[in-house]
């Protein structure tokens, strides 16, 4: 494990993870593969949010990619990522104007066929922010507004809700947005589930990420609206908020 000293703290932080190593949940994280891409935008403002998820989601998923940057379009691995001839790039975000989305919640197998090409590997870019930032890094990159996006609405009560109200109905951590496609893309036959479910550790880590946030953060502070975010991009829809 590797550790840093974090000075004006006076505690040490696991450089995996970033958190402090008294609560770190690296030890608890047991990669798997995906049968689709992932690639994680995070805003610089989420590097240190203590309560973010981005980053277990990254270091859970093997072979995924997270990029920081308030500016996609200046980042050379999206854009490899991107026009990849083999993959098919699509945005996790709510629709936008003039863009294919597909709804991945009320979509048929028939309706996936038709959106993800079958002789192209799907390549997931999910915005981590606010719903303000994640809006922004997806508004001002020429590559992820124009992209094909997918959107859900979610169906199960948030977790991320003990610590931090949403302020959108349709808002989720990122990583519980990253399981939730998952498991939208395993029911439309477009990419197969991990083995044993391996993705619901997943759900696992918000949920001991949430209970050791209750334990030492003030009541008061709790259930507070986290601000305008997007899936929380950690998050918004349709996965993000």
């Amino acid at each position: 494990m590797l550790v840093d000293l974090d000075a004006a703290r006076g505690r040490e932080t696991c450089l995996r993870c970033l958190r402090p190593l008294a609560h770190c949940p690296c030890a608890a994280i047991v990669p798997f593969p995906l049968a689709f891409d992932l690639a994680l935008v995070m805003h610089p403002s989420e590097r240190r949010v203590p309560i973010g998820t981005a980053r277990l989601a990254h270091l859970a998923v093997t072979g995924s990619t997270l990029v920081v940057t308030a500016d996609a379009d200046a980042e050379p691995r999206l854009h490899r990522r991107i026009d990849d001839p083999h993959a098919f790039p699509f945005v996790l975000f709510p629709p936008g104007d003039g863009v294919s989305t597909l709804d991945l919640g009320r979509a048929t197998v028939a309706d996936a066929r038709a959106f993800f090409p079958a002789d192209r590997r799907p390549l997931a870019l999910v915005p981590d922010g606010t719903w303000t930032t994640a809006r922004k890094l997806v508004r001002e990159s020429s590559r992820l507004r124009t992209l094909p996006r997918v959107a859900f609405a979610p169906t199960d009560a948030p977790i991320y809700d003990r610590i931090r109200k949403e302020p959108h109905a349709h808002c989720r951590s990122t990583i519980e947005a990253v399981h939730a496609l998952i498991e939208h893309l395993g029911r439309l036959g477009v990419a197969r589930l991990p083995a044993d479910r391996a993705h619901d550790q997943l759900l696992g880590l918000v949920r001991t990420l949430v209970s050791r946030q209750v334990t030492f953060e003030p009541e008061s502070h709790r259930g507070a609206t986290r601000g305008p975010r997007s899936g929380r991009p950690d998050e918004g829809p349709l996965g993000k908020p």
